[in-house]
Formats: structure tokens, C-alpha cells, sequence
């Protein structure tokens, strides 16, 4: 989305949004900003990437 949030719907109950991953970038300047995002190959988990050196594993049961 334009607000740079990855958002989790369960559209098998037609529910809203279950859960919204967020990155925020501090500055235009910030080395934190998203670059790419993969889901594991069981669906249990979400991975991202940024140009700092972290990778964030989200366990989204």
C-alpha cells in the first residue's frame, strides 16, 4: 500500500483486515526502507528485506 504496510485477509470468511505488517522509514535519508517481502513455502511464515543488514520473520498463524 502507499502507506508501505503489508496487509492479511482471510478471504475464506469475508472478514476485514486480520493483520497489517508495518514499515515505517524515519527520513528520506533512512537506510530502513522495505525491499522486498516472500512468503515460506508452508504459508506459516513472512519475511522481509530492507537496505539496512536485518531480515524480520514474521509468524503470521
Amino acid at each position: 500500500t502507499p502507506e508501505k504496510q503489508l496487509r492479511l485477509f482471510d478471504i475464506r470468511v469475508r472478514q476485514m483486515e486480520i493483520h497489517a505488517f508495518g514499515w515505517k522509514q524515519e527520513s528520506s535519508d533512512s537506510q530502513s526502507a522495505l525491499i522486498d517481502q516472500a512468503w515460506s513455502p508452508d504459508g506459516l511464515y513472512i519475511t522481509s528485506g530492507s537496505t539496512d543488514p536485518v531480515i524480520h520473520i514474521f509468524d503470521i498463524r
